[in-house]
């Protein structure tokens, strides 16, 4: 049903009668009794709007109609003019790029796309332009505006560069063009992590790709135990504020595992997990699975106890029963082990036996309670953070509105299933950890979208 609605809007939308402004969620339609009040309701918007939404109007309407197309042109040529004069570059730009695809309309831009170029230095210019498709033509100009340096000028925009769709183009055309200039553009990012977040950041999640060769690809080549400790210290510096969720997630989703998979010196693995023990940017789930995992590798590395997540309620559960074991049982016993002893000969004593056995058992079980009870981290619901899935949240799982299923996340002590309460140790659930609204997952089998993230009640 959702796919014959969609076909038929997309098809109702071409409707000359129906004015369409924004994109996306944001827009809104309108219908006009005759095409020609359309138009003019088209004009008149233009008319009030700003050089922007001129821009988009012109765009959307622009081939509407003959009319219509001479109109928008014809005033934005001179505001074209205009912001060229002003060496608005980022202005002219955009409507150079409206103008070179508005068939019929071409040359009434009043300059051409090498005279922008040539107002400004190109590191000036790119940051004017906030549009990604734009920005790539813009750059691959370069390679014909600028043959002599060129390669330069990527590497330079690769280092001020934010959007990891620009990154992914830049490193790409110049791992085809030029390999010694990303070799040594790699090399100066990775000695000054700090000083590059955003490209810094793209290289790690580049990272966390499955099968990246460790000796031909040009990342691979520097998978080290020394570049997860970068990582895992930047999580922490003010430079990759903004950056943050995409380290830990490049982290999570296979950058230790490919790190991992190369050999690593022990000492540096121990420096890794000193770091992981001293970042304060990441979750404490998170830290000790990843902990884990690099000990895993290395067996002769001093284990350090994992913490424990726990509600509350489970929290003083197990501290009642450690309670009760000291303050009843123990006794109970001891006076057990005393009377069974005053029996006779404790060789064919079954009852001192049983008494011993009962005792061993709860010393046992006093030192594990009270090794796991000074493990425990109490969750808060009043200080998760949900902005993605760890202990302590309540997740919505939908597959249609008509079919959604809630998932809780929370400790060992608290697990439930049949009430849909997992532990964040559980197999299951640790498919979950990490995610955030939006995501697809796959739980029992089945795909999901995860609709929602709250505390737990």
């Amino acid at each position: 049903m959702a796919e014959h609605w969609s076909k038929w809007w997309t098809t109702a939308r071409k409707d000359p009668h129906i004015v369409v402004s924004g994109k996306g969620t944001q827009a809104t339609y309108s219908w006009s009794e005759s095409t020609g009040m359309a138009e003019e309701a088209l004009r008149q918007a233009f008319a009030q709007g700003d050089l922007r939404s001129r821009i988009e109007l012109a765009r959307q309407h622009g081939t509407r109609s003959s009319d219509l197309s001479g109109y928008f042109s014809a005033a934005l040529a001179e505001n074209a003019r205009q912001v060229f004069e002003d060496k608005h570059s980022g202005r002219a730009l955009e409507l150079w790029d409206l103008f070179s695809r508005w068939k019929g309309q071409e040359s009434r831009l009043p300059y051409t796309l090498e005279e922008v170029l040539s107002q400004k230095e190109p590191s000036a210019l790119l940051a004017e332009i906030d549009n990604s498709n734009l920005k790539i033509k813009v750059l691959q100009s370069f390679q014909t505006l600028f043959a002599g340096r060129w390669t330069a000028l990527f590497a330079e925009a690769f280092l001020r560069e934010d959007n990891p769709r620009i990154h992914s183009f830049l490193y790409e055309t110049l791992e085809q063009a030029s390999p010694k200039d990303l070799e040594a553009l790699l090399d100066q990012i990775f000695q000054r992590p700090f000083a590059y977040p955003g490209g810094f950041t793209w290289i790690a999640q580049q990272a966390a790709v499955e099968g990246l060769d460790a000796v031909s690809h040009p990342i691979g080549r520097r998978l080290d135990g020394r570049f997860l400790i970068a990582v895992v210290t930047a999580i922490d510096e003010p430079e990759f504020s903004s950056h943050r969720n995409k380290l830990k997630k490049a982290i999570e989703s296979g950058l230790l595992l490919n790190v991992m998979g190369r050999s690593i010196d022990p000492e540096i693995a121990q420096k890794a997990v000193d770091a992981l023990e001293h970042a304060k940017g990441i979750e404490d789930y998170r830290r000790e699975r990843w902990k884990s995992r690099i000990r895993m590798s290395f067996p002769e590395m001093k284990k350090k106890e994992d913490l424990i997540f726990s509600t509350k309620e489970a929290f003083e559960r197990k501290r009642a029963e450690l309670e009760q074991i000291i303050k009843s049982e123990l006794p109970k016993n001891r006076k057990a082990i005393g009377e069974a002893a005053a029996m006779g000969d404790l060789r064919e004593n079954f009852e001192y036996k049983s008494a011993r056995e009962r005792q061993e058992y709860l010393i046992n079980r006093v030192d594990h309670l009270q090794r796991d009870l000074n493990r425990v981290r109490v969750l808060d619901p009043q200080q998760i953070d949900c902005s993605e899935v760890r202990p302590g949240t309540r997740v919505i799982l939908a597959q249609s509105p008509e079919k959604r299923i809630t998932v809780t996340i929370l400790g060992p002590w608290d697990s439930n299933p049949k009430e849909g309460i997992y532990s964040y140790e559980a197999p299951l659930a640790a498919g979950l950890l990490g995610k955030v609204t939006g995501e697809r997952v796959l739980w029992e089998e089945h795909t999901w979208i995860i609709e929602s993230i709250d505390p737990w009640m």
